[in-house]
């Protein structure tokens, strides 16, 4: 990298998950994740994000979501929800994960640590007997 790309990347906000995890409980109908703005917020920032299966799997313990996030000048949080689907069958603590996409930020940098944020969904039914 040439010093201009580093010197002008330190001047970007830095973009990121308030939380490395967050927790829901299934029968929620929507876990909020919290994207907040570091630094400089005078610019407009924009940057993707995507959910990803881990052992829980889109379409039956929660509805896969993409998307842009817009950071208007002023603005250092917005809020990405993702819809939960409650079935019947125990599933114990499932997890799935909300991802910042480094590659596309436009006049932001997505922090290095904090640019994908664990959910865990706890299921609320009986263990089978």
């Amino acid at each position: 990298r040439s010093l201009t790309s580093i010197s002008l990347q330190e001047d970007l906000p830095v973009v990121q998950f308030s939380s490395p995890k967050y927790f829901c409980v299934e029968d929620d109908s929507v876990v909020t994740l919290e994207v907040i703005r570091l630094s400089s917020a005078f610019v407009r920032s924009e940057v993707h994000f995507a959910t990803q299966d881990k052992t829980a799997k889109a379409g039956q313990n929660y509805v896969a979501a993409s998307g842009v996030i817009v950071f208007e000048p002023g603005e250092m949080e917005k809020n990405i929800q993702i819809e939960l689907i409650n079935d019947s069958n125990w599933g114990g603590v499932l997890e799935f994960r909300v991802t910042l996409d480094e590659e596309r930020a436009v006049n932001a940098v997505v922090d290095h640590h904090l640019h994908v944020a664990r959910v865990q969904q706890i299921d609320d039914d009986v263990f089978p007997t």
